[in-house]
């Protein structure tokens, strides 16, 4: 008997090129190394239509990055928006969305790091795990760290 080859589902397929994406900016294990997102600049005249687009790269703490750090609270994680990384869709709370989107009209020309984005919340390989022990690093280290807590209500904390 054969099986029957069945098309991909568009979750399935997002997913794939999410780790994909992850893949081509990978985090030796144990290091001062995280990821930041290159935002591209959103017009000042833009309308909500216009989507977030940005790229991953990786950095090393040790070597004074120019970074800003996003704290914010995620929200209803079943109310999702979608992003464009690296030509891939990611998935993204309400309130990252909105942090992301405001931040990018506003300060044109941002290099963020996000919890949510730049940490693989999907890996089985402990990424998740041990990234999160440098969060605190993370924030020290980032030349400025901006909270947004709920939609647009965005304001510097250093």
């Amino acid at each position: 008997m054969t099986e029957a080859i069945l098309p991909m589902d568009q979750g399935e397929h997002n997913k794939q090129a999410k780790q994909i994406v992850y893949e081509r900016h990978t985090l030796r294990p144990n290091s001062n190394f995280i990821r930041v997102l290159d935002v591209r600049p959103i017009p000042k005249d833009a309308t909500k239509d216009v989507p977030v687009e940005c790229s991953l790269r990786v950095i090393n703490l040790d070597h004074k990055p120019d970074f800003t750090a996003l704290s914010y609270v995620w929200g209803d994680t079943d109310d999702k928006r979608s992003i464009v990384c690296d030509g891939a869709l990611f998935e993204v709370t309400e309130n990252c969305y909105s942090a992301l989107w405001h931040l990018s009209k506003k300060l044109q020309g941002l290099v963020i790091w996000v919890d949510a984005i730049c940490i693989n919340q999907d890996d089985r390989n402990k990424e998740k795990e041990w990234q999160i022990t440098l969060m605190g690093e993370v924030y020290t280290k980032a030349r400025k760290c901006m909270r947004g807590w709920e939609r647009a209500t965005i304001g510097p904390i250093k």
